[in-house]
């Protein structure tokens, strides 16, 4: 999917921004851009989650439940979770607009494809670990 979007880089900083700012202060030679991505990403997966388990909570379900509960529905019939993640659906996906609000829906789907190529592009474990 081309685009001919503009990419804005933000001008606000974040605590990633002030830990890569410390290593080039303390380790010029090493480049620290990974942790630019590495970080957000893995900061914003404990977030996510943390925003996430609550809506889980409100509908009786532990962390890891719903995807389990999901799948079962989305495999058809028979339906013997349909109740419970029928009402917990809907109050999920509410949930992730909320937390993606910040995002236009351009953005939103730019990201996608970006986290998606990257997850797809990964490197097998054990590789060069230069």
């Amino acid at each position: 999917m081309a685009s001919n979007a503009t990419v804005q880089l933000m001008t606000d900083t974040d605590g990633v921004d002030a830990i890569i700012g410390q290593w080039r202060h303390e380790r010029p030679d090493l480049d620290t851009s990974p942790m630019g991505v590495i970080g957000r990403i893995s900061r914003l997966c404990r977030e996510i989650e943390r925003r996430l388990e609550p809506v889980y909570a409100a509908s009786g379900l532990e962390p890891g439940w719903y995807d389990v509960l999901a799948t079962l529905r989305r495999a058809g019939p028979p339906y013997r979770v349909r109740s419970l993640i029928d009402n917990a659906a809907g109050k999920h996906l509410a949930n992730e607009r909320r937390i993606l609000s910040g995002l236009s829906a351009e953005e939103q789907l730019q990201l996608a494809d970006l986290l998606r190529k990257l997850s797809l592009t990964l490197p097998p474990e054990g590789g060069d670990q230069r």
